[in-house]
């Protein structure tokens, strides 16, 4: 079983510029990348509103952006059908 007072090591991927310009806040404001990821986790993890809120609206995004992809390849799958078919075609 977990030992919950035991820390656990987490490995974090970020584009440069998103990285770049976090550690220069974190950094102005005496803060570390890894106290400012455990405090934001403990707020998930105990439901505040706030926290919660932004978990939402990136499940949303990230929804939103699924359902374009998916609507992108029906399109392009539907234009391959139609140009590889001949559906228009003359005889």
């Amino acid at each position: 079983m977990l030992n919950a007072g035991r820390k656990k090591s987490v490995h974090v991927s970020m584009f440069g510029n998103t990285h770049m310009g976090l550690k220069k806040e974190l950094v102005s404001r005496g803060l570390s990348i890894q106290e400012t990821l455990e405090y934001i986790a403990s707020l998930i993890v105990e439901g505040h509103p706030h926290a919660i809120k932004m978990l939402d609206e990136l499940e949303a995004s990230k929804h939103n952006k699924e359902v374009g992809k998916l609507e992108e390849k029906y399109a392009e799958n539907l234009y391959d059908v139609i140009g590889n078919e001949g559906l228009f075609k003359e005889d």
